[in-house]
């Protein structure tokens, strides 16, 4: 019985090495996965908050992007605000923000707000995705 552990480990091993090898990840994949993961974190935990990020996401929907960073600004407190209750979530969301190469600031540059715009979409796709309780 320990060989075959041993044996099928073996095999694992080998093969996500070989897989891990040959795939591909852009970027915006990875920040889709990091955001989105975020979003359902946020939204598994604390089911109370499920009107509350609605509204928060409906605030970006229809912002020009003239409007955007300082929408954006004021959404990152508010989203901060919404977990203070929760070291754990407030850390995450840090975390997220780091390996995201984002700023609570909000983008520099004009260029950079499609890439928020896809973040904030991506996130509200796993809070979206997380069980809900009635």
């Amino acid at each position: 019985m320990k060989r075959m552990s041993l044996v099928l480990a073996c095999v694992l091993v080998l093969s996500f090495s070989i897989v891990g090898c040959k795939t591909n990840v852009n970027e915006q994949d990875l920040h889709k996965t990091v955001a989105s993961t975020l979003g359902y974190l946020i939204a598994e935990k604390r089911t109370d908050l499920a009107d509350d990020m609605l509204k928060w996401y409906s605030t970006f929907v229809n912002v020009t992007d003239e409007d955007f960073p300082g929408v954006y600004q004021e959404g990152f407190s508010k989203l901060i605000a919404m977990v203070s209750g929760s070291p754990f979530l407030t850390m995450q969301i840090q975390n997220a923000v780091n390996m995201l190469g984002i700023s609570a600031t909000g983008p520099k540059t004009p260029d950079e707000i499609e890439e928020y715009r896809y973040i904030i979409d991506a996130f509200m796709l796993g809070a979206s995705a997380a069980p809900r309780t009635v």
